[in-house]
């Protein structure tokens, strides 16, 4: 069974306007494609940091059809940056057909967009000899990096959440992405005190900060902008089984990059310049004081500051094991996203030791030929009782996986 990808771009017009979609997958050399990143709270030892996906793909070129603006050929017109990229996947390349196709014989297949981003040029470049370009494809979240703050529309007493509607409520913003108030849930919705620091502001830097200091991140699904507290989705979205499973197939490629937590845990919030603090006496004995200092400018109330450390403090208090899981691409995998819950079962997987395995009503104890327990063949488990969130997902669309990056849920 073959996968199938395809590879559409939607220029602009003359006017710079976005054309249609054009499929452009005979051009693309497969073998360039990377991996599709998001992520939340992505850098190893810190919180409130998130990136761009961004991946390398390469265009063959011979035809002049994706050189610069004002070339014969070219299909760009206004500008070849900003023209937005789609891939989508399928998990047959055509059928079944009706009177051809044989009972399990083949699955109805439906093309799901994987991803779709802005094109960009500013490092390419071209080996006159391959007639190949090779572009950076960049989140549709990139805007947010070269949008500035509408200061004028953003008033003192507002409250985080509508502030951050106002921040993305923009043309630029909302031509590539669909935001909606009811979209936007704070972890922590208090107002503000001044908004001197947002004027001048990217769009991004106000994020950075206003995100922290609401304990709540945003991510795009299906297009669409989501701010909301950290909290995992409420039922079981995925379930991820090891070898020695019982309870389902297995469907667990690789885990690694296991992690105890400590790395992400902070247990003693300061506010930088004041003497504000808020600290979890039992983590700070059993781990020792980890100290994270913040500043809001645009929170100047103490009250108000003392309530985000506390926050800050309560989310980060304590390390929970997390790890990358990957597993094939299929549509239920594909389906999963930030913050949904998934459930894990990786039991031991166990082995004779060459001896006969102990049979119950058979084996004599202390008996070394009957009696002798099998192998171990790893220490490590994960029972599907714990629950774990999704903070990461990684599509590697050379290998047709897909991993994620999952934290245990504390409870």
């Amino acid at each position: 069974m073959k996968n199938k990808w395809r590879i559409y771009l939607k220029p602009f017009d003359s006017d710079g306007n976005y054309t249609d979609w054009v499929e452009v997958t005979d051009d693309i050399i497969l073998d360039s494609l990377g991996s599709v990143n998001s992520d939340i709270d992505n850098t190893e030892y810190d919180i409130g940091v998130n990136r761009f996906s961004n991946f390398n793909i390469t265009f063959r070129n011979d035809s002049g059809k994706y050189s610069d603006v004002g070339e014969d050929k070219s299909i760009f017109r206004y500008k070849r940056s900003d023209s937005l990229l789609k891939i989508t996947w399928e998990i047959e390349n055509g059928g079944p057909y009706v009177g051809i196709a044989t009972s399990g014989s083949g699955y109805l297949s439906e093309e799901i967009e994987i991803f779709q981003g802005l094109l960009n040029d500013e490092s390419l470049k071209m080996d006159i000899k391959k007639q190949e370009l090779t572009f950076t494809c960049l989140g549709r979240e990139a805007i947010f990096q070269r949008t500035i703050v509408p200061f004028d529309t953003v008033d003192n007493g507002d409250l985080y959440s509508e502030t951050l509607y106002k921040i993305l409520n923009q043309s630029a913003i909302t031509n590539l992405l669909t935001l909606d108030d009811a979209n936007i849930d704070c972890g922590l919705d208090q107002t503000i005190d001044s908004i001197a620091s947002l004027q001048n502001k990217t769009v991004q830097e106000g994020l950075n900060k206003l995100l922290l200091a609401s304990n709540s991140v945003l991510y795009i699904e299906n297009g669409t902008i989501f701010i909301s507290p950290r909290e995992p989705g409420v039922s079981v979205a995925f379930t991820f089984y090891g070898q020695g499973s019982q309870a389902g197939p297995e469907n667990i490629v690789d885990l690694k990059n296991i992690q105890g937590g400590l790395n992400k845990t902070f247990n003693f919030f300061t506010w930088k310049d004041t003497a504000l603090v808020s600290q979890d006496p039992s983590s700070v004995s059993k781990y020792g004081a980890r100290k994270k200092e913040v500043s809001f400018e645009f929170t100047t109330d103490e009250t108000k500051q003392q309530n985000i450390l506390d926050s800050l403090k309560d989310e980060f208090k304590n390390p929970q094991q997390e790890f990358n899981i990957t597993t094939p691409l299929s549509y239920q995998s594909l389906a999963v996203n930030l913050l949904d819950r998934v459930a894990i079962d990786y039991p031991r997987v166990y082995v004779s030791t060459g001896k006969q395995i102990p049979i119950c009503g058979v084996a004599i104890c202390g008996d070394p030929e009957t009696a002798t327990l099998p192998k171990g063949l790893w220490a490590f488990t994960v029972s599907d009782d714990d629950g774990y969130k999704v903070l990461g997902k990684s599509i590697d669309m050379k290998n047709e996986n897909i991993t994620f990056r999952v934290r245990k849920i504390e409870t």
